[in-house]
């Protein structure tokens, strides 16, 4: 299963799962179907100050789908999405990885992230970087939402989750914010998220078992 590009649009279906993401609107986010299940919209990324997503190239390489927005004129940064497809040890399940990578041109910006999932009629739950045992930070690690007999659990790397900010205003939605700090011009930030989406319960020590397995992977490359 590979990503595919066709017309603008972008797509991974395999026999169980089918994925549609619009590059030139990634605040739409990824949706989700299962057979003729619309599960929801996942990993909707909104910057702050808004961005105009215009493409200055998106390509298929190997299990990535890589996305670079230019910084127009009306933009105080570019950003660049890597979309990863993965293996997972769990049969039938739906691995992706995406890479946010910001950088400015100019000299004084605080770019900030509003990353959103939502799953229409099921209420999400999160656990802390405590609540999994990691360290004492309060701080959002995973975002967990079980519909249709089906998990998907949002994990945020904890060097990210330390920074990132909950967003708490719908109980159907997982949001918060990355990013925000006063950025350097040149330098370039990043911050790494992974979702999975699995036709099962998943008790709490597989719950861990999968946050350790994504923050002990390697990082992708960049392009």
């Amino acid at each position: 299963m590979e990503w595919q590009l066709q017309s603008d649009q972008a797509f991974l279906e395999t026999e169980h799962w089918r994925v549609d993401l619009d590059p030139r609107a990634p605040n739409a986010g990824l949706k989700i179907r299962v057979g003729s299940t619309q599960l929801g919209e996942f990993l909707k990324i909104s910057p702050k100050p808004s961005h105009s997503f215009k493409i200055q190239e998106a390509y298929v390489r190997q299990n990535d789908l890589i996305v670079r927005y230019e910084q127009s004129i009306a933009d105080l940064y570019t950003i660049q999405l890597n979309w990863r497809r993965l293996n997972c040890e769990i049969p039938d399940a739906l691995a992706l990885e995406v890479w946010i990578s910001v950088q400015t041109s100019l000299l004084d910006t605080h770019p900030t992230i509003e990353v959103r999932s939502g799953t229409p009629d099921a209420l999400w739950h999160s656990l802390t970087l405590d609540d999994l045992s990691m360290d004492k930070s309060d701080s959002t690690a995973i975002g967990l939402v079980k519909k249709s007999g089906l998990t998907a659990m949002v994990m945020i790397e904890p060097s990210d989750a330390r920074q990132a900010r909950r967003i708490v205003d719908r109980s159907e939605d997982f949001a918060f914010r990355l990013l925000g700090d006063f950025m350097e011009k040149g330098v370039i930030r990043r911050a790494r998220l992974r979702l999975l989406v699995v036709s099962a319960e998943l008790s709490r020590s597989k719950v861990v078992k999968q946050f350790r397995a994504f923050i002990d992977s390697p990082l992708p490359l960049t392009a």
